[in-house]
């Protein structure tokens, strides 16, 4: 291969003539001493189209069949998907309904992970690191903890 990286006007028209014949780039490159990237560069440049390059990646893929509103909306489902229900871990059986322990979880605290834990429940954790859970009960209207828990956050800061 030359060193030569200036195209003159004599490679570029044996390259568009080679190119209209049907050679491959890597036909082209072996016969004027260039790599194929350079062949296929400098086509790319001037405008000029080789065979086996299509300037997209890969195979094309299926046409799309394009829909009308109508068979859109035939092919939407009819069902709402069910959300799953938390897994319950542990309820805390020895609570006492009268104390404002923060600590201890109402006894139908649901105690969700955090992955578990969904819009709406309580946020009051329980434990640390990995076996954090949270009371996951309805949460008030304008707290991130159920009733309980928020009397307790209440209370914690007086």
């Amino acid at each position: 291969m030359s060193n030569d990286t200036f195209w003159n006007d004599e490679q570029d028209a044996q390259l568009r003539d080679m190119a209209s014949k049907g050679y491959p780039g890597s036909a082209i490159a072996r016969a004027m001493d260039k790599s194929r990237s350079a062949i296929c560069g400098r086509a790319w440049r001037i405008g000029v189209r080789l065979r086996g390059i299509s300037g997209k990646k890969g195979k094309p893929g299926p046409k799309r069949k394009h829909l009308s509103p109508e068979q859109v909306l035939e092919k939407r489902p009819t069902h709402r998907a069910t959300v799953p229900k938390p897994k319950i871990f542990a309820r805390n059986p020895d609570f006492n309904s009268g104390e404002l322990a923060a600590d201890r979880a109402p006894e139908d605290a649901l105690m969700v992970s955090l992955v578990n834990l969904k819009h709406g429940m309580c946020k009051w954790p329980f434990g640390e690191g990995r076996g954090i859970r949270f009371c996951g009960l309805k949460q008030d209207y304008d707290s991130p903890y159920c009733l309980h828990h928020k009397k307790a956050s209440r209370k914690e800061e007086q």
